[in-house]
């Protein structure tokens, strides 16, 4: 109990603990849709995908940030590759579910991804995708866009998917608390200082979780009115799009969704490294982990951290 409660208030000292808590319980809103073999695009640690671990089948993640170290971090039972998902080293057709959490404002390209998506998806597929709208800027330099319900619309629209249904997470009462809190968390003011900004955003993190308990469930929407979402200003969206029927004869979903990220055939793993069965292009591996993708498009080294990979 006391270890509970230890977590708790550790938790709640979090800057994040507002976006994050509302993002985990909207997103398990969306789990009917969630099945089959689902891939994790910029999964991380997978801590978004993992709660629907008992809904699917099998779940591959793929993330570009390699300094992170992510694969030593992959829970058991699912698979994790180092690729980029604008060039995702999958199969077409290869998977029922796609999520893309918390990931389209950080890349350069979001046609391009939705396009990967819809891609590796078999038709009528699903894809589970969440963006910050009202949120601060994060992860910079690689922080590009906020995107409304109808900017979001558009980009899926294009990519050959239907919005089924979305939820605006979080009204303008959570916005100004989140401003607030991460306005707080993120200032130092020395040792005592910084112990005071914490006391504040454990107050404010609280406040913020006992009106959200209070309230009811959000409802899930399938209608993109203007009347309801005219002068709304939400933390952020979730949304479940499908893949439209290509009208062409479909083949089986392939047992192996492993693919080379450039001509998408077969990868002949070996000791020295990876190499493709049909472009010969080659690839290596980190600590046993295949690193599928270019040099370039990966993070190899990020200074302000001071993290580095010898690659």
């Amino acid at each position: 109990m006391f270890g509970r409660i230890r977590d708790l208030k550790r938790r709640l000292c979090n800057p994040y603990f507002i976006i994050d808590h509302l993002l985990r319980d909207h997103l398990l809103l969306m789990a009917p849709y969630v099945k089959g073999r689902a891939a994790d695009f910029g999964c991380g640690d997978f801590r978004l995908s993992w709660p629907f671990r008992d809904r699917v089948e099998d779940l591959v993640g793929v993330d570009n940030w390699l300094a992170s170290n992510y694969h030593r971090h992959v829970p058991q039972g699912a698979k994790f590759y180092y690729g980029s998902i604008d060039q995702a080293p999958f199969k077409s057709g290869a998977f029922d579910c796609v999520m893309c959490t918390e990931v389209l404002e950080h890349v350069e390209a979001p046609s391009k991804v939705i396009g990967e998506c819809s891609r590796v998806l078999i038709d009528g597929g699903h894809l589970l995708l969440s963006i910050p709208f009202n949120f601060l800027i994060h992860g910079a330099p690689n922080d590009y866009r906020r995107l409304t319900i109808y900017g979001l619309k558009q980009l899926l629209d294009e990519g050959e998917f239907d919005l089924k249904a979305y939820i605006p997470m979080g009204s303008a009462f959570f916005c100004i608390l989140n401003t607030i809190v991460t306005h707080w968390g993120f200032k130092t003011y020395g040792r005592v200082g910084r112990k005071f900004n914490n006391l504040r955003v454990f107050l404010f993190n609280a406040l913020s979780l006992l009106v959200y308990r209070w309230q009811k469930k959000p409802d899930v929407l399938t209608d993109t009115d203007r009347v309801f979402n005219d002068r709304t200003n939400p933390l952020g969206y979730i949304l479940i799009a499908e893949k439209r029927a290509s009208g062409s004869v479909q083949a089986d979903r392939p047992k192996e969704p492993l693919a080379c990220p450039n001509c998408h055939s077969e990868l002949n793993f070996k000791e020295a490294g990876i190499v493709c069965s049909g472009c010969d292009e080659s690839f290596k591996f980190y600590e046993n982990i295949p690193v599928l993708a270019d040099r370039e498009k990966l993070h190899l080294s990020y200074e302000e951290t001071g993290k580095h990979v010898d690659f």
